[in-house]
């Protein structure tokens, strides 16, 4: 379903270990059930954004790229975006 990419040397063709290597993943719960979901099922995964603060940075790509990463491994992803008139709160 997904190649193998070389990175730094390091192999990998699993979700979960992909996201680790990122340092995407800070803590988890029942690691082997996740590991097991992710590898044999389709999961549904979205991001919500709020695309009127002031300023945006690197760290709001964060959530899109790891959405990019479940993708590639054949998951269901959706992105939500809400425009708010900040007169209209």
């Amino acid at each position: 379903m997904y190649e193998k990419f070389d990175y730094g040397g390091v192999l990998m063709s699993k979700l979960l270990d992909d996201l680790k290597f990122r340092d995407l993943v800070y803590q988890q719960t029942d690691e082997e059930g996740i590991a097991k979901l992710l590898e044999n099922e389709s999961v549904s995964i979205y991001c919500g954004t709020d695309p009127t603060g002031d300023s945006l940075h690197v760290g709001h790509l964060l959530p899109f790229l790891t959405l990019r990463r479940f993708a590639q491994h054949g998951h269901k992803t959706s992105c939500l975006s809400r425009w708010w008139n900040r007169n209209n709160r």
